[in-house]
Parts: C-alpha cells; structure tokens; sequence
C-alpha cells in the first residue's frame, strides 16, 4: 500500500499510527464508558473507544454529540466547541 494511503497522525509525523492496537487501549475504552455510566452519562462503545485517544493523545475533539459534552465533566476529555 502506497504511504498517501496508509492511516497515520499528522500531528507525530509517519511513523506515528493512531490506532486500537495498542496494549490496554480498549482496557481503558470501557474504563471511560464505566466511569461516565457510574454518573450518569450514556458513553456508546465507539465514543468510548474515541475519548481515552484523544485523551492519550491531548487532542481535542470536535463534535455535536452532547454526551461527550457531558462525559468530559467527569474525564479529562478536551472539547473544541
């Protein structure tokens, strides 16, 4: 596969692959789902999967989905709204 099409982070360069492979990733997917739902907040399994990497990684998200909004209340989820 040609590099123009392989996933990669601009932010750390070609090397550097955003992804769920990493070791606990998915660990700490569901730590963030269980944490928002013990308060109250509906985190769906792909919104949980997206935060702890945008968490891990200091990058904001940018979305329209409320429960993110209510979920960085009780993670350090940063949001550009």
């Amino acid at each position: 596969m040609p590099d123009k099409f392989k996933p990669t982070c601009p932010r750390f360069g070609k090397s550097s692959k955003c992804s769920f492979t990493r070791s606990g990733q998915v660990d700490r997917g569901f730590t963030t789902r269980n944490t928002c739902r013990r308060r109250g907040v509906r985190l769906g399994t792909i919104g949980a999967l997206i935060a702890p990497l945008c968490i891990e990684h200091d990058f904001a998200l940018l979305t329209a989905d409320n429960d993110f909004v209510h979920a960085a209340r009780f993670v350090p989820l940063r949001l550009a709204i």
